[in-house]
């Protein structure tokens, strides 16, 4: 279980090596992403493109890794489902 005291109020563990946190101010959403993961792994949280149900398509994603030391997060806007 990953323990990390964040600064963000909301928390939630979704597995044993991943949690995510929020804070909502006004129309302003911080999402922050906190796991273990190796360097042929990779971590992802997304919100979804519909505000009616869970929507791959159209939804707002980051995938974080790591490379050596470094830490990566990368957004990505998902337009299309895959063929």
């Amino acid at each position: 279980v990953v323990k990390q005291a964040g600064t963000l109020p909301n928390c939630v563990q979704l597995h044993k090596s991943y949690q995510v946190s929020w804070e909502i101010f006004g129309p302003q959403i911080t999402i922050q992403l906190t796991g273990q993961v190796a360097e042929d792994e990779y971590m992802a949280f997304g919100l979804s493109g519909s505000s009616e149900r869970s929507q791959m398509e159209g939804a707002d994603v980051t995938v974080a890794y790591m490379d050596g030391a470094r830490g990566f997060a990368t957004d990505y806007n998902v337009t299309a489902k895959a063929p």
